[in-house]
């Protein structure tokens, strides 16, 4: 990987680190975490936001992180949701 790559990773990884424990799919060791869809929805926005300020800026392999990491968190999302209303 090249630095730059690593330097998006480094940007967004906190990021969808938070969004996966606000969907309870990661426990952070001393932290307390619960379902939260509301702050999950506002982590997926602010990638969004960050990746369309980004996108001219970036090389193909870069977009395609961005698109995989915002594709998989959506995913997620959806799936985590329509779990809960299943219950």
């Amino acid at each position: 990987m090249s630095e730059k790559k690593i330097e998006i990773m480094d940007l967004i990884n906190p990021f969808y680190i938070q969004c996966l424990a606000n969907l309870q799919l990661i426990n952070i060791p001393g932290l307390e975490t619960k379902l939260d869809f509301e702050n999950a929805s506002r982590v997926i926005d602010l990638i969004e936001f960050m990746y369309s300020k980004m996108k001219n800026n970036l090389d193909q392999n870069e977009k395609k992180i961005f698109e995989e990491v915002l594709g998989s968190l959506k995913y997620q999302f959806l799936e985590k949701k329509n779990q809960k209303e299943e219950k």
